[in-house]
């Protein structure tokens, strides 16, 4: 019934009002990581209960899931409060419908007092501070005191600084990083380097004779395991498609995925190769790949040669010298042989008597 600028609607039940936001959405979508996250943090009471009229992005679970190390690190103790800042910069102050989100870039004030602009496209919301374009799983999700809708990933703020150094303690590996830093190559861990560092599990590296290698060798073997910032190079390193990329050594390295969430890299022209175990991005987008094993500079077809001629010839030495040590022992032998006489002194005296008798 229509009375003016109101319509009234006829319905068949009595609606009751949303309660308190909860960890699954009403399509069954997965929030429980996020939920987790704000209680880690000490901020389910305010968001849940305290605040009022509010807007709330929540990542699903496999958003954060392919963080990786990332989380790992911004749920440790070392991070401080990373946590919370990236959860309150996606809260903001008043209540958008999906429908109401901006269609051209807008500034809004996250619960965490930054100006955060973004905008809607469609399906999808981009942050344009970050230039993180994300898809909206659902819309609408309505609470009592807020209305949420979920994301397919998770912005950080650039007030979160993680550097390769936050995700390899994260990993829980510290042979690898002491090596590094023991050869003088820490510059690697710096944020601003941005590179990609692949870093072998503490197994990994027990099983190796590294204590046995030289400076200039052990260098080397870094720098396979380092690979640098290049147009050429993808930001995505561990995608659908193989993925070729050249490390700090200049040998090549490819990548492919042989299972979902599992991928191999292994060195060209070698059968030299290690499955990656986990992963995260610093805050400059390089990554930090965790692998199951020590990459090694295969040997090359003219060098294998040479070392199998190089042990042919020793054995022949040997070989030789040793005959050469028989025949003069021989030699000797048969001399000394030649030149003994046939009776001792002492034996023609005692025959004397036996012959005079006899004569």
């Amino acid at each position: 019934m229509h009375a003016g600028n109101t319509t009234i609607y006829s319905i068949a039940d009595k609606l009751s009002p949303p309660g308190i936001l909860r960890p699954t959405s009403t399509q069954g979508l997965s929030l429980f990581r996020s939920f987790h996250h704000l209680v880690a943090s000490n901020l389910d009471q305010r968001i849940i209960f305290d605040e009022n009229a509010i807007t709330v992005f929540l990542p699903v679970d496999e958003a954060w899931k392919s963080l990786g190390l990332t989380e790992k690190y911004l749920l440790s103790d070392a991070a401080g409060d990373a946590m919370k800042q990236v959860l309150l910069h996606s809260i903001f102050k008043g209540v958008y419908y999906s429908d109401e989100l901006p269609s051209h870039p807008k500034t809004l004030t996250s619960l965490q007092g930054d100006e955060v602009t973004l905008h809607r496209n469609g399906e999808y919301i981009i942050f344009d501070d970050l230039k993180v374009n994300t898809t909206l799983e659902e819309r609408d999700i309505l609470a009592s005191n807020s209305v949420a809708h979920s994301l397919s990933t998770v912005p950080i703020p650039k007030s979160v600084c993680i550097t390769p150094e936050n995700l390899i303690n994260a990993t829980g590996f510290t042979a690898w990083q002491h090596l590094i830093k023991t050869q003088n190559l820490t510059s690697y861990l710096d944020l601003e380097q941005n590179y990609t560092l692949l870093i072998p599990t503490d197994d990994a590296y027990d099983l190796v004779p590294i204590s046995t290698l030289r400076s200039e060798p052990l260098n080397s073997l870094i720098n396979l395991h380092i690979i640098p910032p290049s147009s050429e190079n993808p930001s995505n390193l561990l995608s659908r498609h193989p993925v070729s990329v050249s490390a700090l050594s200049g040998r090549e390295l490819h990548i492919r995925q042989i299972y979902p969430d599992v991928w191999t890299i292994q060195l060209n022209d070698s059968n030299t190769q290690a499955r990656i175990l986990d992963q995260g991005r610093t805050s400059n987008g390089a990554q930090v790949l965790v692998i199951d094993a020590v990459l090694f500079e295969p040997i090359k077809e003219r060098g294998r040669w040479i070392q199998v001629l190089g042990v042919l010839v020793f054995a022949i030495a040997v070989t030789g010298g040793v005959a050469g040590s028989v025949m003069w022992i021989v030699r000797l032998v048969q001399r000394r042989r030649d030149t003994k006489p046939l009776f001792h002194e002492g034996d023609d005296e005692e025959e004397e008597p036996f012959l005079n008798g006899h004569s």
